[in-house]
């Protein structure tokens, strides 16, 4: 749950936190867009990301959430293709200009997706997650619309 959310969700996760969460994307200024991938041969539910902190002034917004589900569909580009897609419509759809993110250093398989989606390491979040016994520190990556 952290490793996918952050602080966003509490374990356990329960219907009243979905349902905020959901209530972010409502409205004329939404503060957030919840994309689902599915698979359009099979109509089956691949995952989800969202773009989260939608700032229309700013023309920011920042990638959290992501989750490819189903493991069949994981180490097949399937990441990155939704993250492409949301770098897409955060640029061409809602006019923004950068698109942040966080992960955590220990996840490598996510730093390369979103590397090969085209996100640069700007270097570590100054605020860390404390796990247990352990201190997750993440990168801050950034892609810009050229």
């Amino acid at each position: 749950m952290v490793q996918w959310s952050g602080n966003t969700f509490k374990y356990p996760l329960d219907e009243e936190q979905l349902e905020k969460y959901v209530k972010g994307q409502e409205g004329d200024n939404p503060v957030r867009l919840i994309l689902k991938a599915v698979d359009t041969e099979t109509n089956t539910y691949i995952g989800n990301l969202t773009l989260e902190r939608i700032n229309p002034e700013n023309k920011t917004a920042a990638i959290a959430c992501v989750l490819v589900g189903d493991s069949a569909y994981r180490n097949r580009g399937v990441g990155e293709f939704m993250v492409k897609e949301a770098v897409k419509i955060g640029f061409e759809l809602l006019g923004l200009e950068t698109i942040t993110l966080n992960v955590y250093t220990f996840n490598k398989a996510a730093i390369r997706c979103y590397e090969k989606a085209g996100f640069v390491i700007e270097g570590l979040n100054p605020s860390s997650k404390q796990w247990e016994n352990e201190k997750w520190e993440a990168y801050k990556m950034k892609i810009c619309k050229k």
